[in-house]
């Protein structure tokens, strides 16, 4: 859970940035989110890509 929290806090980072460049702001879709975070520990554990 560190790790989603610390991603969000760089996109919000990211986002600073891009809105300083008069660029649109990068979206976050939780349900991508939340399967990007099984697939990184399924493959954690099975020592392989998902």
């Amino acid at each position: 859970m560190d790790h989603f929290k610390t991603s969000l806090q760089y996109i919000d980072d990211c986002n600073r940035l891009r809105q300083q460049d008069g660029v649109n702001p990068l979206a976050v879709g939780l349900p991508l989110m939340a399967i990007s975070i099984v697939q990184t520990n399924v493959s954690a554990q099975a020592g392989q890509h998902s």
